[in-house]
């Protein structure tokens, strides 16, 4: 799974960025993966915001197409 943050600038403050790691590392441990993103990013540059996130769950997706097609499953493909 995979959460996405916007974070503005009180982020990046000390308070801030402890908060981020604390609620980061507690979501790990219960299998969501946080990307995280500036606000100045996201609304100066959201076609490299958006390849990102896509190339993120692109790798996410991977395992399981191959877990789950014919083939990974130990199965062979049918020829149409």
């Amino acid at each position: 799974m995979v959460g996405i943050e916007s974070d503005g600038g009180q982020h990046y403050e000390d308070k801030g960025g402890e908060s981020d790691e604390i609620r980061t590392k507690e979501l790990k441990e219960l299998g969501v993966e946080i990307i995280r993103f500036s606000d100045r990013e996201v609304l100066t540059n959201i076609d490299g915001v958006y390849e990102i996130i896509r190339k993120v769950l692109e790798e996410k997706i991977k395992p399981l197409t191959s877990i789950l097609s014919p083939a990974g499953r130990g199965g062979k493909r049918r020829k149409n």
